[in-house]
């Protein structure tokens, strides 16, 4: 059998369709079928030989010989598009062109200014690039030559659309640490100048967290994970700060606010005080030099409110004069007793029994049942009860004064009778 081919490999298409026209016709001595590899005949990729078998144009594809048959020879589309086989016919791709005076491909771009441009996203598994300097291709697939030098992190140039570097932006890949604004992070996230802003989209409520991680090192941002702070941000400027804990068994929960009005709250998500606490409070006093002022808190308000004990006049309204005193005194009973929360020995007043007393001398709990004694209110008590015994002291004293005037007019009244006694006493003895 033998055999005649030709290579079309750079020949326009019209100038090929001229060629099939002279030289189309291979003659095999023998009938058979379709070749189906290029090594019967055999032939290098790009021949094209004619089957007089089946009366078909075949080309070898690297691997097997393909059948041209069905298909039009004449390309489809307009100038530089790209041809492709549409439904046996050859067809122009109208998002697809070829540059070849500069040897470029446009996806989308009829005039594409780069070796491959594509205008829309590109889809792949993996890609590798090397610099046009013909530098060798990385080893890593996902490795891209970028802009800048050292460890400075990439990004888009809006202007160019480019990738590009600034030394302000740098990632110490060893130590795993981003710096903005330095070139040497020394923590995970180092800002060297500049402020940190959450942002919101405008007229939209949001929450910003920043937290650590659990003990398994997961975050979910107000439910699980480690310690948290939450920005809140609402369209109508209420903004707020929570403060957010959990311990082993306990879902994370707000522990502290601060509200648009720098209000204080503990415990509690709705402070209405400067510092408002949902619990009790401990402190531990140090010796201070210098003065010391009384702090007081309202028991009728929900909640409790601490201040300076306040006295003015012009906080108070319907003064009248205090009808307790040494009566009231006399009946409380100081006691002594121990402390049942700690080891400790005191004295002082029964709540219970000053308010059967006087209720106004004992605060109360939310029961109504007697808590403690207002000791500052005492002195009060205690003043009235002074002011009495003075009264009741002056009196005797006038008593005093006046008896002792008494006794002083008695005195020279019988000073007076002793001299006269004396006198009388004389003059018997001269008659006698």
């Amino acid at each position: 059998m033998t055999a005649r081919y030709f290579r079309l490999m750079s020949i326009p298409g019209i100038a090929r369709a001229a060629i099939f026209a002279a030289f189309a016709v291979f003659i095999f001595a023998a009938p058979g079928t379709a070749y189906a590899l290029c090594s019967n005949p055999s032939g290098a990729e790009g021949h094209v030989i004619y089957n007089d078998d089946y009366n078909v144009v075949q080309f070898c594809d690297g691997t097997n010989w393909v059948s041209m048959a069905g298909g039009s020879t004449e390309p489809g589309g307009s100038d530089t598009q790209v041809q492709f086989n549409d439904g046996g016919t050859l067809g122009g791709a109208a998002q697809m062109f070829w540059d070849k005076g500069n040897n470029r491909l446009g996806v989308g771009v009829a005039s594409p200014t780069e070796a491959v441009d594509v205008n829309g996203n590109v889809a792949t598994l993996s890609v590798i690039l090397k610099k046009e300097s013909g530098a060798a291709a990385p080893t890593n697939q996902s490795q891209l030559f970028t802009a800048g030098t050292g460890s400075e992190v990439q990004f888009r140039n809006s202007s160019t659309g480019e990738l590009a570097a600034d030394t302000n932006f740098v990632w110490d890949n060893t130590n795993k640490r981003l710096g903005i604004g330095t070139t040497s992070p020394a923590q995970t996230l180092e800002i060297g100048s500049g402020n940190l802003i959450l942002g919101r989209v405008n007229g939209t409520a949001y929450t910003r967290y920043i937290g650590i991680g659990g003990g398994d090192g997961s975050i979910t941002p107000g439910i699980s994970g480690g310690a948290q702070i939450a920005f809140n941000s609402a369209a109508s400027n209420d903004n707020s700060i929570n403060f957010l804990t959990h311990h082993g068994g306990v879902s994370h929960a707000v522990r502290m606010t601060i509200d648009r009005d720098g209000n204080v709250g503990i415990g509690t998500t709705s402070p209405s005080q400067k510092l408002t606490v949902a619990g009790g409070i401990a402190w531990y006093a140090n010796d201070y030099g210098g003065y010391s002022y009384p702090v007081c808190h309202s028991s009728n308000s929900n909640p409790s409110t601490l201040g300076w004990c306040s006295s003015s006049r012009r906080y108070k309204k319907n003064i009248e004069p205090l009808k307790l005193g040494l009566e009231t005194v006399m009946k409380l009973q100081p006691v002594t007793f121990d402390w049942k929360n700690r080891d400790e020995h005191d004295l002082g007043l029964i709540a219970e029994d000053v308010a059967a007393v006087e209720p106004l001398l004992a605060e109360y709990d939310d029961d109504q049942k007697p808590r403690s004694v207002k000791y500052a209110h005492l002195t009060a008590l205690l003043t009235k009860a002074i002011q009495e015994l003075k009264a009741d002291n002056d009196d005797v004293r006038a008593v005093v004064d006046r008896q002792g005037e008494e006794i002083k007019a008695l005195k020279a009244a019988n000073d007076r009778y002793n001299e006269l006694r004396q006198e009388l006493d004389a003059i018997k003895a001269k008659v006698h």
